[in-house]
């Protein structure tokens, strides 16, 4: 557990150590978001979640995450596919609507490289029937895939695919998209309120770690339509390798994680992360 950021953070640096005995350092440095794709990482991904609201516009919880994948078998190139989920809450009627796209190449990944899902400790015939169910019919809903790729801009980076917009300059972040029912569009200015954060060695694996920043506190500002809103937002941007999933990457265990990023109204934030044993039922 990391009391990751305070209203007015102080410069600190922490260390502490997973179960896996691999030292974790969480830094609060004054630096600028963290940029776009890091060529290298099998997988990374931005993450915000939030919520709004205005003088016409119920409160909404929002999710958006986009997924960068790895997918080449060459160590010495990369060729990226994406993957994006967006949820939308409305707490006063309990209705969630979600957007589930990916780019269609990597579910054929999935087929030419089905020997490496069988090769984990999960249970084989469960994998080979959910690969022979989805080469067979497709995904299930709300997933939809698409031949069209998303345009990516590295520096400063921007995510464009369709209706969904991502841009991180130097101060603040934009984020737009379609409500997944409506197609109203939604467009959002986030500005930081907080210090930034990063850790280390994320993971159960050394040398297959992952990095992760954070800006735990963002205001948002924009429109849903014509209509004016606002309200608070949380980012996240990890990336690195497979030691986030696998506590034996040889050997291809898979384990589970559970994360939770706790905004207190006295201006704390709070990120609790914890890796576990699925089968044994332990903390790793």
């Amino acid at each position: 557990m990391v009391n990751g950021d305070t209203a007015d953070p102080p410069a600190v640096r922490l260390r502490y150590r997973n179960g896996a005995g691999t030292s974790i350092a969480v830094h609060t440095p004054c630096e600028p978001f963290g940029e776009g794709v890091h060529p290298g990482s099998s997988i990374e991904w931005w993450f915000i979640h939030g919520s709004f609201q205005g003088t016409s516009v119920t409160l909404r919880h929002f999710m958006i995450s986009i997924f960068r994948y790895d997918i080449s078998r060459d160590k010495n190139d990369s060729d990226d596919g994406y993957y994006v989920i967006l949820s939308i809450l409305d707490p006063a009627t309990g209705k969630q609507s979600v957007v589930s796209r990916g780019e269609r190449r990597i579910i054929d990944q999935l087929f030419t490289r089905g020997d490496e899902a069988r090769a984990t400790n999960l249970d084989r015939d469960l994998v080979s029937t959910y690969i022979d169910e989805i080469r067979a019919y497709g995904p299930p809903a709300p997933v939809t895939l698409l031949e069209e790729r998303p345009r990516v801009r590295q520096e400063p980076f921007s995510f464009t695919w369709n209706d969904i917009s991502l841009s991180v300059t130097h101060s603040a972040l934009s984020l737009s998209f379609g409500m997944p029912e409506s197609g109203t569009r939604c467009m959002f200015a986030l500005a930081p309120r907080s210090g930034q954060y990063y850790m280390d060695k994320v993971g159960t694996t050394p040398g297959r770690s992952m990095t992760y920043v954070t800006r735990p506190h963002l205001g948002l500002s924009g429109k849903m339509g014509e209509e004016p809103v606002a309200g608070t937002a949380w980012f996240d941007h990890q990336w690195g390798n497979s030691g986030w999933f696998l506590a034996q990457p040889g050997k291809g265990h898979v384990h589970g994680w559970d994360w939770a990023g706790i905004s207190g109204l006295d201006g704390t934030s709070w990120i609790i992360l914890t890796f576990n044993n699925p089968e044994k039922g332990t903390v790793l």
